[in-house]
């Protein structure tokens, strides 16, 4: 009898055991799935203007949707010059039910249009769920938000963690440690520590590290920001420190490998992946297209572009943000399809799909942006804390560059600034 009391007791402790696993398991939190609003039968069209020319994983992102409502047509279109074009389809006959929005638009005159056409998207009617969107990416106008981010970018650079095993350093954080790192490699035999496109645009490593560092400088300094959007010689002078950093840049690179990289795009990945470099200055939708080529034969990950004085930041860009026109014929729509692509899970899908960094309060902790999940968020910085205008990056993209490849000093760049013809 005793045996069996006690073979009953262990039997008893164990399914609570179990159960209690199983409990723990059920607890793991799943990414939110997307629940139709409308009845399955809904009919109608829906069209997304756009800047980017190709855009797969969208169009994969319609058929998902087409299966909750397989009467709804989707339509991209993909608009030359969008900056001006989509101001004027917003106030055409051929106007969009949804479109994509910059954070540069904001606070220009000539850009209105674009958000006195945009839905409330905040409005709690709507359902979406912002709960699921970082919410440094999202920009708030009153309690209103006109556009929401669905995939997120950074700049940074791509580093060779082969190379680095190989050699014996660390990947650096700040920007003394970048300078020790590539004198440590130089030292072992590499020519060319730190490499990037070095010529005009975007993509530029000298316009990266100088946008990077200037956010990091002026990010919550609402002064300095009215002196830089105000094109002033105070704004001018926030920049020194800016272009102090950029020659210190143009010092470390590689200008004479550099040189050669012909473009911020196939060029650069494909001296990266020659293997030879450690370190290529990059932009994350450069990155997201070395998917495209085979695998190389080592081990790489982006990892932000350490241009401050102490740890890198995080400068965390919204890559896609969509508004919806709230006078679109098809607004329920719409609306249906911005809700179904900011539930977490096709938020997820649509990052993977495009090789970018979902805008889901959990960055990925594995992959090739897995270096940017260790950052917390007080060294995150989005272009929104910043609020410079279009002007503004205009201009420090081209002194950037004559600072870095040293026909500007510093002083000219300062004085320079606001009267650059762009």
């Amino acid at each position: 009898m005793k045996r069996a009391k006690a073979a009953l007791i262990w039997l008893l402790t164990a399914l609570l055991l179990c159960s209690c696993a199983v409990r723990e398991t059920e607890i793991a939190p799943e990414p939110e799935g997307f629940t139709p609003a409308l009845g399955r039968d809904t009919a109608g069209n829906v069209t997304i203007y756009g800047d980017i020319a190709d855009f797969p994983a969208l169009l994969e992102a319609f058929e998902d949707f087409r299966a909750h409502y397989p009467e709804i047509e989707m339509r991209y279109v993909k608009l030359d010059d969008y900056k001006s074009a989509v101001v004027s389809a917003l106030d055409g006959e051929n106007a969009p039910d949804i479109y994509f929005v910059h954070g540069w638009m904001r606070g220009q005159q000539r850009y209105r249009t674009v958000f006195d056409h945009a839905e409330n998207l905040a409005d709690p009617a709507l359902s979406i769920s912002l709960e699921s969107i970082r919410s440094r990416l999202l920009t708030y106008d009153g309690e209103e938000i006109s556009a929401v981010p669905v995939l997120s970018s950074a700049y940074g650079m791509l580093v060779n963690e082969s190379l680095f095993e190989k050699y014996g350093v660390s990947v650096p954080e700040s920007f003394d440690a970048l300078k020790e790192v590539c004198k440590e490699l130089e030292a072992q035999g590499v020519s060319s520590p730190l490499c990037g496109y070095t010529g005009a645009g975007n993509g530029s490593a000298f316009y990266i590290a100088a946008y990077a560092r200037l956010c990091g400088l002026v990010s919550g300094d609402e002064r300095a920001i009215e002196e830089l959007n105000a094109l002033s010689a105070e704004g001018g002078e926030r920049l020194r420190a800016v272009f102090e950093r950029v020659e210190e840049l143009g010092e470390v690179l590689d200008l004479a490998s550099s040189e050669s990289i012909m473009d911020n795009h196939t060029a650069v990945i494909e001296r990266f992946f020659e293997g030879s470099t450690p370190m290529m200055i990059a932009a994350a939708d450069t990155v997201a297209a070395t998917r495209l080529y085979p695998a190389p034969d080592f081990g790489y990950a982006f990892y932000p572009l350490p241009v401050s004085d102490k740890d890198a930041v995080f400068l965390d860009l919204a890559a896609v943000s969509l508004a919806v026109n709230k006078e679109s014929g098809s607004l329920k729509l719409a609306n249906e399809f911005v809700r179904f692509l900011t539930s977490e899970n096709e938020l997820l899908k649509l990052a993977e799909r495009s090789a970018l960094i979902p805008v889901t309060v959990d960055r990925p902790e594995s992959g090739i942006y897995a270096p940017f999940a260790a950052i917390p968020d007080r060294r995150s910085v989005t272009p929104e804390d910043v609020n410079i205008t279009e002007e503004v990056s205009l201009q420090l993209r081209v002194l950037a560059q004559r600072v870095g490849l040293g026909v500007m000093t510093v002083d000219e760049a300062v004085g320079a600034y606001g009267k650059v013809i762009t």
